[in-house]
């Protein structure tokens, strides 16, 4: 028998969109209920929400403040130029350790998740390459169980480093408070292994690191829920006992004015033209508040040829301890391993920890294949539970 086209509207039984039918249904064209055609006399009035939404946009967005407040852990911290500090070059740059992780959830099934995690730590003196200390790089699969009695993690590395695997006690008391049914925060559960991971190699890199040497993790000091912030804490105080600077530079930040002008908008076009040296602005500590952590918060641009404005947080006491000297210091050292060619701005450091932390899709679609090859029917079964959705979009264009 002759394959029927999908979408050919003279084969009955086709619909004209790309589904299947029923054979008794005539396939005939199906105009899009949502998607305007593209009538010229009709383009205007369709898409009168869409001006309308802009509109108020532009209105609410027109010009930049001339200035105002941040809202820092539920303070209002005034920017003034006060704040602004270039940064000093310096021919002498101290050792920066950068950690990263990376993962992809291989399978999602009713009654089991599969997540590859790999952990990584790049050590860099300005633009060289440190071979030494050496921090153990992981990767391992986490599979997360659900039973009616509750959720229990299980972990299967590869390389068999302790020292950086997180505890699957400790994950299994994160997971206790979560619905094994429940959808909701399921995702960050998922990610979880990987978050503490990457804590622990962090611990790890502080105990290879010498006294003034800077430790840099990826995103912000002051986020995450209880286990995340124990960790955290954990790495904090080892780092304050060895006199190592913990910092987390976070590629995007919500910090607005009081105006809700994006922080580092306003400030990137505050001081266009103080570009020529690396610069920051001291945004400050924030009162006592268990979900921000103890930390100081600055804004910092470190290559003058860059757009890119980062959130860096370094922990408070260190940074009472250390002085705006030492705090140029710190800075200083970053800058010079953030001159890369592809990337000014942001330390080579971290992009070097990401580049081997980082699962690319295709290695998920490849290990989850050869997973699927070793399970047997009623496993291989649930894999497809949850993949309708993909399909459907797949089909629908």
């Amino acid at each position: 028998m002759e394959a029927a086209h999908l979408g050919d509207p003279a084969r009955p039984g086709i619909r004209a969109g790309g589904y299947r039918g029923h054979a008794d249904v005539p396939a005939r064209p199906v105009s899009h209920p949502f998607i305007p055609p593209l009538h010229p006399s009709k383009v205007n009035q369709e898409r009168q929400p869409l001006n309308d939404l802009a509109d108020i946009l532009n209105r609410e967005f027109c010009t930049r403040p001339a200035g105002g407040c941040v809202m820092v852990g539920g303070a209002r911290v005034p920017i003034s130029d006060c704040r602004f500090h270039e940064i000093p070059a310096t021919d002498n740059p101290g050792t920066v350790a950068c950690v990263d992780g990376g993962s992809s959830i291989l399978m999602d099934t009713p009654a089991f998740s599969i997540t590859l995690n790999r952990l990584f730590c790049s050590v860099f003196r300005g633009r060289e390459r440190l071979e030494s200390p050496a921090v153990p790089a992981e990767q391992f699969l986490s599979l997360l169980l659900r039973r009616s009695g509750g959720l229990k993690f299980m972990l299967f590395p590869y390389g068999g480093h302790p020292e950086v695997l997180p505890d699957a006690d400790v994950l299994d008391g994160a997971a206790a408070g979560a619905s094994p049914g429940g959808r909701e925060g399921m995702r960050d559960l998922l990610s979880l292994p990987r978050v503490l991971g990457e804590w622990k190699t962090a611990r790890a890199a502080t105990r290879r690191l010498s006294p003034g040497d800077c430790l840099v993790v990826d995103g912000s000091l002051s986020m995450g829920g209880h286990t995340r912030r124990e960790h955290a804490g954990t790495v904090l105080e080892e780092a304050r006992t060895r006199n190592v600077v913990l910092c987390g530079l976070s590629k995007t930040t919500g910090l607005c004015l009081d105006s809700g002008w994006p922080l580092l908008d306003y400030l990137r076009d505050r001081y266009s033209d103080r570009r020529i040296t690396p610069w920051y602005v001291d945004i400050g500590r924030p009162p006592a508040n268990p979900r921000a952590g103890d930390v100081h918060t600055m804004v910092v641009m470190l290559h003058g040829a860059t757009d890119w404005l980062y959130r860096l947080d370094m922990d408070a006491v260190t940074r009472s301890e250390i002085g705006p000297e030492g705090v140029g210091d710190v800075l200083a050292s970053l800058a010079a391993n953030s001159s890369d060619a592809l990337l000014p701005g942001y330390p080579y450091g971290l992009s070097h920890a990401d580049r081997y932390a980082r699962v690319r899709n295709g290695e998920g679609t490849v290990l989850a294949g050869r997973l699927t090859d070793l399970l047997g029917s009623a496993p291989r079964r649930f894999a497809y539970l949850n993949t309708q959705h993909d399909y459907l979009n797949e089909v629908a264009g």
